[in-house]
């Protein structure tokens, strides 16, 4: 699918004005400018609740067999000892159907204030229609120590394919949730979007 909604069709051996070919260039460059969004912050803190941190809103019809959506949130993290941390990538919103899973995770034996992390997710459009399918991949990277198996990077993927409308719109969603409400367990996330298609 091209970046533009209505770019002008091109004909095999058309001579185009310079003029014409600066200005068609210059709107796709625009477009693919236009493509890469940043938020303003989101915190989730004294809650259990499943929260989106990152969102990137894909208009009905948009995605094409092949397009390539991410998104990214970076922000610090404060937490208590064991606290539990799980990210999700969600197509659909927050109820939406899960793509990919990270934790939960055991934070850190000891309580650790003011650390980074990094999560992103890359969606790619497998088939299009009603019945369009999905597949994603999810990493995490952070600073600080933790316990049990879980490195300082953590991968996910869908297991498969995942089925959803893309003839309807969907906002692909990066969630946070803590296992255990808090003062203490707080997240501040900023997501960057970049849109590929």
């Amino acid at each position: 699918m091209p970046l533009l909604a209505t770019p002008r069709t091109w004909v095999a051996g058309e001579m185009v004005p310079a003029s014409t070919m600066n200005t068609e260039i210059r709107d796709q460059f625009q477009a693919l400018r236009n493509a890469t969004t940043a938020s303003a912050t989101t915190t989730v803190a004294n809650t259990t609740t499943e929260t989106v941190v990152g969102v990137y809103s894909i208009p009905a019809s948009q995605a094409a067999a092949g397009s390539i959506y991410r998104v990214a949130v970076l922000g610090n993290i404060s937490f208590l000892a064991s606290a539990q941390l799980t990210w999700r990538v969600r197509l659909g919103g927050v109820s939406g159907s899960l793509l990919a899973t990270l934790g939960p995770t055991t934070a850190s034996g000891t309580g650790q204030t003011n650390k980074e992390f990094f999560v992103r997710t890359a969606v790619v459009c497998i088939t299009t229609g009603a019945s369009g399918t999905w597949f994603a991949e999810a990493h995490e990277i952070r600073n600080w120590t933790q316990t049990g198996s879980v490195g300082e990077l953590q991968l996910g993927s869908s297991d498969g394919t995942v089925t959803r409308d893309t003839t309807a719109a969907n906002d692909l969603v990066i969630t946070a949730q803590w296992a255990a409400a808090s003062a203490s367990n707080t997240l501040t996330a900023r997501s960057l979007v970049e849109r590929y298609t």
